[in-house]
């Protein structure tokens, strides 16, 4: 103070000037805290998203073979990927009205995934296709084909559900009757996370198994497994089967094997013809691509209830 009266500073001038300078130095440091604050909602958000997406701590979180050694991120997986032939001209009929529609594919999904989710590990709903998995290592053949069999017996039979509800007139219930259900088989090495509750692969055999899906094969009703799945699915040649090569941009040639499924499979010998005895029971490992882990354990499906509408009479 009296500093400033020396240089001929009057007290209210004196003031302002500590005022002034007390307040610019509130507020830088009140800057510096909110730059610090800011700094800590990024990091603890950074975090957030490298939990969601991490891959690491999921597998190297299980101790697969007992011996107290980490799981690694890569795993021999077979793919199967159920999907439904004309979804797409089907939902987009101008003459069905657009709920009908949802609890028609809704219905059907639901059937796909409860029976396929009996043998096979459930990863997510595609619109008209579910992606589901299982370990390559100890996969058995026969069982797996069983199950794909039975996956279409179970759709065809709520296909006829469905068209005797009577809740549909005749040319929907033709438009049903043209959903027909093909099934991409793909074995690779893939790296598997969890995002939100949902199992998930990430690598090239995932995008190679949804560019199959999109193929040139003719008929809506078969399974096509690539050359690398053919020694995970054993038919036991009681299907009609043609060799098969896809070529997919980026990719390259694909090699595979078109199995034809029966129009009608529910009067058919086939899935009687192949029985599971003991010997089946034990399970004999495939061939390995490549060190593999199941880092994930049995998930259920979800479940898509279809709420069909019942006409009055």
């Amino acid at each position: 103070m009296v500093m400033f009266h020396h240089l001929g500073l009057s007290d209210a001038h004196v003031q302002l000037m500590m005022w002034v300078g007390g307040s610019l130095l509130l507020l830088v440091l009140l800057l510096g805290l909110g730059l610090l604050w800011q700094r800590r909602i990024q990091a603890k958000q950074l975090a957030r998203i490298n939990q969601l997406f991490s891959i690491s701590d999921i597998t190297n979180s299980l101790d697969l073979n007992r011996g107290g050694k980490r799981a690694g991120r890569s795993v021999d997986t077979l793919f199967i990927l159920p999907d439904i032939s004309n979804y797409t001209r089907f939902v987009t009929n101008t003459h069905l009205d657009p709920a009908e529609t949802q609890d028609i594919i809704f219905a059907l999904m639901s059937t796909i995934i409860k029976t396929a989710g009996k043998s096979f590990r459930f990863s997510k709903m595609e619109g008209d296709s579910a992606l589901f998995f299982t370990d390559a290592d100890g996969a058995r053949p026969r069982l797996i084909a069983k199950t794909i069999l039975r996956i279409f017996v179970a759709y065809d039979q709520e296909r006829d559900r469905l068209k005797a509800t009577g809740n549909y007139d005749a040319p929907i219930c033709a438009l049903i009757d043209e959903l027909g259900l093909k099934m991409i088989l793909h074995r690779g090495i893939a790296q598997r996370f969890t995002y939100r509750g949902t199992i998930d692969h990430f690598g090239s055999d995932v995008i190679q198994l949804h560019r199959l899906a999109k193929n040139h094969i003719d008929g809506s009703r078969y399974v096509f497994a690539t050359e690398q799945a053919c020694d995970l699915v054993d038919f036991e040649n009681a299907l009609r089967s043609e060799k098969n090569v896809e070529v997919l941009k980026h990719i390259g040639p694909v090699q595979g094997t078109v199995f034809r499924i029966p129009n009608d499979l529910r009067m058919s010998h086939l899935i009687d013809r192949m029985k599971l005895n003991s010997r089946f029971r034990t399970s004999s490992k495939a061939p390995k691509l490549a060190e593999a882990t199941s880092p994930v354990g049995s998930i259920e499906p979800p479940s898509l209830k279809s709420t069909l509408p019942t006409r009055s009479a």
